[in-house]
């Protein structure tokens, strides 16, 4: 007869791990919370991505700015909504007929500082700019009459972010 210490520690070592059953369930269990949370996530996905393009777009005005500032020469944003994009380039007139300089139309020889493409889901979805341009000049303010707003917007969403600039060359961002 063995004795019941022995057989105490057979039957602890054969109960290691998990059965296949109670394994079976818990994939279930995840598989059901996940199936739950997966469309919100989705859903949020988008708005992030909007809120990123906003964000770039402000600092890609800020860096217009300092480098009017440090050129001492006017520095243009252009905006293509047709090409879901915008470029930044210094508007000194370069390569164009004399007087061209702050005209806010890129010019044979100015210099592009950087082309922006806004990724997909987020589009360009109203500029009120002036010939779709604005920019800066070299003391830091605004070009004269190049006031105005940007929507950025998400296909499928209601959300959208405008970024206003000011007179006093600010940005605000503001959510529809």
């Amino acid at each position: 007869m063995e004795d019941k210490k022995t057989w105490i520690n057979r039957q602890t070592l054969h109960h290691h791990g998990f059965s296949l059953a109670e394994l079976m369930i818990m994939i279930a269990i995840i598989g059901i919370m996940t199936a739950i949370a997966a469309p919100s996530i989705m859903r949020t996905i988008p708005r992030y991505q909007l809120r990123g393009a906003a964000r770039d777009l402000a600092g890609n005005f800020q860096k217009a700015k300092m480098e009017a500032v440090k050129r001492g020469a006017n520095v243009a944003i252009v905006f293509s909504p047709g090409t879901n994009g915008y470029q930044i380039f210094v508007d000194n007139g370069a390569g164009g007929a004399p007087g061209e300089d702050g005209d806010v139309t890129l010019n044979d020889t100015e210099e592009v500082l950087a082309t922006v493409n806004l990724q997909t889901p987020v589009t360009l979805s109203g500029v009120t700019f002036n010939n779709n341009g604005t920019g800066y000049n070299s003391r830091g303010l605004p070009l004269a009459g190049r006031l105005g707003k940007v929507t950025l917007a998400v296909p499928n969403d209601p959300a959208t972010l405008q970024l206003v600039f000011s007179s006093a060359g600010m940005l605000k961002l503001k959510a529809k």
